[in-house]
């Protein structure tokens, strides 16, 4: 439990902040932006377990995913 919160949580922090560099948002918006993500999902997680996953990924939502991917 602790190699996820710790070495892959924080690898996928990098990623996140990465992809975004990349879409154009520069890194201290990317980080923020990501941070309040992260937060957002902990607590979903902690108040209501697996049900706190919302969204069109939870949702296997094909359509809402590739229409989002487009953008």
């Amino acid at each position: 439990g602790l190699t996820f919160a710790n070495g892959m949580a924080f690898q996928l922090i990098a990623a996140a902040i990465e992809a975004m560099r990349g879409a154009g948002l520069p890194e201290k918006q990317a980080a923020i932006a990501v941070e309040t993500a992260l937060m957002r999902a902990l607590r979903a997680y902690v108040h209501g377990g697996r049900r706190g996953w919302t969204g069109p990924l939870a949702e296997g939502d094909r359509h809402e995913l590739s229409r989002q991917y487009q953008g």
